[in-house]
C-alpha cells in the first residue's frame, strides 16, 4: 500500500491528506502509540480517509474539479470566520484523519449501529415505558475526531456521528 498525498493540488489517486511522518508526529505529541510498520501505518491513514469520505454530504463549499478522487481540496469553504483558500488542506482536515487513524487502533471506524429499541413494558397511564436492557440505537463516537470536523462542516447541516449508514 502506498500512500499519496493529496496536498491541495488534485494529486492524480490520492488516498491520504497526511504523511506517516505527520502521523507519528501527532501521535507523539499526545503520547499514543502506533505500530512500527510503515505498513499498517500507510493502512491506517487510507481507512481513516475513507472515513473522512463519509462526510462529503456534510463538508462545506463543493470540491474544485471533477478529476479529484477525494473531497478535499474544496472552494466556499470558511474556517472560524476566515476562508479557506482552494488550494489548502485544512489543518482541522489533518488532525481529524490522524485522529480517526489513532481511534482506529481499537476502534472500528466503520463499526455496526443498531437501530429499533424494544419495549419491555408500556403503561398508558401516566406513562411509562421500559426498554429492553441494550436495545437502542448504539453508535461508535469519535468526539476528538468530531472537533476538528466540526468547524470543516457546513452550518446548515447537523453534525451527524458516524454517518455512514
Amino acid at each position: 500500500m502506498t500512500v499519496i498525498i493529496e496536498d491541495g493540488s488534485v494529486v492524480a489517486n490520492a488516498n491520504s491528506y497526511t504523511t506517516v511522518v505527520e502521523l507519528q508526529a501527532f501521535a507523539d505529541l499526545r503520547g499514543d502509540t502506533l505500530p512500527t510498520d510503515n505498513a499498517e501505518l500507510e493502512a491506517l491513514l487510507i481507512n481513516s480517509t475513507i472515513y473522512l469520505e463519509s462526510f462529503r454530504t456534510k463538508y462545506q463549499g463543493s470540491m474544485i474539479s471533477a478529476e479529484q478522487v477525494l473531497q478535499w481540496p474544496r472552494a466556499d469553504v470558511v474556517i472560524n470566520g476566515f476562508p479557506n483558500a482552494s488550494d489548502v488542506i485544512p489543518s482541522q482536515l489533518k488532525s481529524a484523519q490522524m485522529q480517526a487513524a489513532i481511534e482506529s487502533l481499537t476502534t472500528d471506524l466503520f463499526g455496526a449501529v443498531t437501530t429499533g429499541a424494544s419495549i419491555k413494558k408500556e403503561k398508558v397511564d401516566v406513562i411509562l415505558v421500559e426498554y429492553f436492557e441494550g436495545s437502542g440505537t448504539s453508535t461508535t463516537t469519535f468526539p476528538e475526531v468530531e472537533i476538528y470536523l466540526k468547524p470543516l462542516l457546513s452550518q446548515t447541516s447537523p453534525f451527524l456521528t458516524n454517518p455512514i449508514r
